[in-house]
């Protein structure tokens, strides 16, 4: 038990309020790291969902920024992939926040989403 109470005292809750994404500050050895879940829109090819991402993305930027954080670490569900019309949008996340898609980097021909006929991944 006194592990986790340990722990506890080096993790503060971020209230996002977005139903899309959790965040924690970790306080660590090397300073403080955000950590954001996410459940990216999904594009349904509107205006609407579009605006949605772009959204989310900014309202993460803003949070790692009021968090004063030293690092940001962004995962969870980006529902974008390199063809899609939101690469744009989180290309420049990722790079306004100094980030990596590690997927990219370090899992090649490796897919997260398979439909349940075997005809479409991602």
């Amino acid at each position: 038990m006194q592990r986790g109470k340990k722990l506890a005292s080096c993790v503060t809750v971020i209230d996002t309020l977005e139903t899309r994404c959790t965040a924690i500050v970790l306080h660590t050895n090397v300073g403080p790291v955000l950590v954001v879940n996410v459940y990216m829109p999904t594009d349904y090819g509107n205006f609407d969902s579009y605006e949605d991402y772009s959204e989310l993305c900014a309202k993460i930027t803003a949070m790692y920024n009021d968090a004063d954080a030293v690092y940001l670490l962004v995962l969870g569900d980006f529902n974008c992939s390199l063809y899609s019309r939101f690469y744009n949008i989180l290309s420049n996340f990722m790079s306004d926040n100094d980030l990596i898609c590690s997927d990219l980097t370090r899992l090649h021909d490796i897919f997260t989403y398979c439909r349940d006929d075997g005809q479409n991944t991602s």
